[in-house]
């Protein structure tokens, strides 16, 4: 009844530009991302840690930090889940991190397509958040 789950992302954008006779490609976005889940208890009534952090390649060459990181702490009941999550952004415009708490209720059937009610600090204006994802 526990399981370790560990996953690596990456996500790379690119565009191309054509002056006539050459096609020149840019790498415009390089993003790195590692999570870590751990689950404790049987199916539908385990809890849940998962910790993530997220590195774009680009931006660290300025800043040297971490573009995103988060951690949240879950339980799942019998046909819902319940989520408390924190998170921070770099926002390269303020050179600060933006930030946000969140709690998610979400069906287990629909873990995606849940409600997120919390709050945002971005640029340092607080800000209330809901969120549905139908």
């Amino acid at each position: 009844y526990k399981r370790f789950k560990l996953t690596y992302t990456l996500d790379q954008t690119f565009t191309f530009s054509d002056n006539g006779s050459v096609i020149k490609r840019t790498k415009t976005t390089k993003e790195h991302e590692l999570s870590a889940l751990t689950m404790i208890g049987k199916d539908s009534k385990s809890w849940k840690i998962k910790g993530t952090v997220g590195v774009n390649e680009i931006k660290a060459r300025n800043n040297g930090f971490l573009d995103t990181w988060s951690v949240s702490l879950g339980k799942e009941f019998d046909f819902y889940s319940a989520t408390l999550k924190y998170e921070q952004e770099w926002n390269s415009t303020y050179s600060t991190y933006d930030w946000t708490w969140s709690i998610n209720f979400a069906l287990l059937t629909f873990p995606d397509k849940g409600v997120n009610v919390g709050t945002k600090s971005e640029g340092g204006t607080v800000s209330p958040e809901i969120t549905a994802g139908m």
